[in-house]
């Protein structure tokens, strides 16, 4: 959770109020009277492992292989969990390290989306926007500007 923390804290530094609100929705939903487990420990164990620093976001199949159970269920135990569907958490995510990359470095807009398990640049775009409203070579130049 120390990397959503941090998460939250670049975020509120650059005023990114939908990541600010999908990850404060994620820590609250954890907070239950009588400190009783929030989470199914799958659940724990698979957002633990998508916002642990420096792992790449990877794919269902990847989570839940290495939590020891099947997509299908990981996929519905996550949504009715948290609301989120598993995607949504890895985009989530993805779209956060992307923001950052693209601030505090000159790479490639290709290279970056590389980094955050997005072969297709095409698709990364296409996403970015739909999460951001902008595309991640005009939100570059807005951070920058």
């Amino acid at each position: 959770m120390g990397e959503l923390f941090n998460m939250l804290a670049n975020s509120f530094e650059k005023g990114d109020r939908l990541f600010i609100e999908k990850g404060l929705d994620l820590l609250l939903s954890r907070i239950r009277p009588m400190q009783e487990a929030a989470f199914p420990t799958s659940v724990s164990r698979f957002l633990e492992s998508v916002f642990h620093p420096g792992q790449i976001p990877g794919v269902i199949a990847s989570y839940a292989e290495e939590i020891g159970i099947s997509e299908n269920y990981l996929s519905r135990l996550v949504k009715k969990t948290t609301g989120r569907s598993v995607g949504a958490w890895i985009d989530i995510v993805r779209i956060q390290r992307a923001k950052r990359l693209l601030v505090e470095t000159r790479e490639p807009v290709i290279d970056i989306a590389a980094s955050v398990g997005v072969e297709d640049q095409s698709y990364f775009s296409r996403l970015f926007k739909k999460e951001t409203g902008l595309t991640p070579s005009a939100f570059r130049k807005k951070m920058q500007g």
